[in-house]
């Protein structure tokens, strides 16, 4: 990668709160139980094509030269319920690979995808980070939470009542009623908003026109960065057209290892950042904003173990949390300050105990076995 994008990425990475929008290509690699990778593109059109058999050989041969969005509206016009059958057999049971899980390792604006896959929700599940998921157009979801957000504009596996967005007609319909839509509404916002970055997508032609026409009004002044490994001359005319946006020519699985490999170096502000992390202690809800989302574990110490707002921005992380007992704090005490950080949505508290206060000098605090007991017997 070039080392001014390389640049570019990183201080967007730590100083915005940038949205990632996945194509296609981010689920490239991803294999089922025994064994088979995910199908893309082509390996779909074929197999859509040999399942539905409502068409003669001469019209099976002129839709298998046609664009994939072409050929999903077709075969969906001549049978509705297979051809969602087959999209949602052929898209579950799939596990994320390595590169995958890398995606987790920042707190995105809002993560949108184009992607029927639960790929994404595996990773998340995985590592035990909470994910809000919308795949509703009509969203009326009112509770406001600080989990990560996955927006999916063209359906769900697990929810194949509500449809798939794959054929050029679906695609227009998105745009005549982009308002309406809660996702697209959503992405609007993000578009103009802060920094996005476009990883594993071809961009081919309805996606392409569907971009143009959501930003012909309202170009967009934040950085806009596309990652794709083979952009087609249609992308890179669109890329030249705006200003704000730049094209990494990279495939997804050596964008988010570099991701990974830059996950301790993404401050601008290296040295202080790598001191506390080596303290892993936070005393502020400025500590927590600032560095909260770019390492493993928070410590509360026990001097914060009473700051309840600190407790509160805690808990709205997705890390875990060490918590210490207080200085003169007794057990149950201890597990309310828990329950103010499970109360904003975080579950992931280890409890520490810090020892009590005795008379031996030397020893500082002595360890109080009997709290192991007391604890088990409370919460299991």
């Amino acid at each position: 990668m070039d080392k001014e994008l390389e640049k570019k990425v990183l201080e967007i990475l730590g100083n915005d709160n940038p949205y990632v929008y996945l194509g296609a290509g981010f689920s490239f690699g991803a294999k089922n139980a025994d064994g088979k990778q995910i199908v893309l593109g082509n390996e779909l059109k074929t197999i859509l094509l040999d399942e539905i058999k409502l068409i003669d050989e001469d019209t099976y041969i002129e839709e298998l030269n046609n664009p994939l969005p072409s050929v999903c509206g077709a075969l969906k016009d001549l049978d509705q319920e297979k051809y969602t059958k087959i999209l949602t057999d052929t898209f579950s049971g799939y596990i994320p690979e390595a590169y995958h899980k890398y995606l987790a390792d920042y707190k995105w604006n809002s993560i949108f995808t184009v992607n029927i896959d639960d790929l994404v929700e595996k990773v998340y599940q995985e590592k035990r980070y909470p994910l809000d998921v919308f795949v509703d157009s009509k969203n009326e979801q009112k509770v406001i939470s600080s989990h990560q957000k996955l927006i999916k504009l063209h359906g769900d596996i697990n929810t194949p009542d509500l449809g798939y967005i794959f054929s050029d007609s679906e695609y227009d319909k998105l745009l005549t009623v982009r308002e309406k839509d809660y996702r697209i509404h959503k992405l609007i916002l993000a578009l103009n908003e802060n920094a996005i970055f476009i990883l594993g997508s071809e961009f081919n032609e309805p996606e392409i026109r569907f971009f143009d026409e959501l930003l012909k009004n309202e170009c967009t002044k934040f950085e806009t960065i596309f990652i794709n490994p083979r952009p087609s001359s249609r992308l890179r005319r669109m890329i030249d057209r705006h200003k704000n946006y730049s094209l990494i020519e990279e495939t997804t699985e050596n964008f988010l290892n570099f991701l990974h490999s830059n996950k301790m170096n993404i401050d601008g502000n290296y040295h202080n950042f790598k001191q506390l992390i080596k303290r892993m202690k936070f005393f502020t809800i400025e500590q927590i904003k600032k560095y909260g989302n770019q390492i493993d574990v928070i410590q509360v110490g026990s001097r914060n173990m009473y700051n309840y707002e600190l407790l509160k921005a805690v808990g709205k992380t997705n890390k875990k949390v060490l918590l210490k007992r207080g200085l003169s704090a007794t057990y149950e005490e201890w597990l309310y300050a828990k329950e103010y950080i499970e109360k904003e949505g975080n579950c992931e508290v280890i409890l520490c105990e810090r020892g009590i206060r005795s008379f031996d000098k030397e020893t500082r605090n002595d360890i109080f076995k009997k709290v192991k007991g007391l604890l088990l017997h409370k919460i299991g």
